[in-house]
């Protein structure tokens, strides 16, 4: 066999195995999968906000708790109360900015639902905690002021952080 006619053969069956293999052999090999993105809770986001508002209201209730513990007298508590308030505020003010960035509907949802659900029992338990002292401030000690904190202006703290 002449040379010409070996690159001729060669060729041949070449053209024939590209052919014959069908576009198997002639496609690149496929890009591997991209994996998911994982998919975002929106929900979850949102409840986590609520939840941190809530948390933050129960460690200013506690807090507030701890100041009233002895009873004392009103003119000793109301600057230590007043103090306490302004420190949450300001934290429920930095947790009113990542309610307010929460922009998708579920996570709105998320949030207002589990605080729909949850603000209740939040108040419920700061009036177990501070009941007492509410009772003490009103009926012993007849201080207005002193027991109108203890029993609402607290939880303007969660209107605070939840306004929307």
């Amino acid at each position: 066999m002449k040379i010409r006619e070996r690159v001729g053969l060669v060729a041949m069956v070449a053209c024939a195995t590209l052919a014959c293999s069908g576009s198997e052999a002639a496609k690149p090999a496929a890009a591997p999968a991209k994996a998911a993105a994982p998919a975002v809770d929106h929900k979850a986001q949102g409840e986590a906000v609520a939840r941190e508002i809530l948390a933050t209201f129960a460690e200013a209730v506690a807090e507030a708790a701890t100041v009233v513990k002895d009873k004392p007298a009103p003119a000793a508590v109301r600057p230590k109360l007043e103090a306490l308030f302004a420190r949450y505020q300001e934290k429920m003010a930095a947790l009113n900015v990542k309610r307010r960035a929460l922009t998708e509907p579920e996570a709105l949802r998320g949030a207002s639902g589990w605080m729909d659900e949850h603000r209740g029992k939040a108040v419920f338990e700061k009036d177990n905690v501070l009941g007492p002292y509410v009772f003490h401030y009103t009926n012993e000690v007849k201080d207005a002021d002193v027991a109108g904190f203890l029993n609402s202006k607290v939880v303007t703290l969660i209107d605070i952080g939840d306004a929307h």
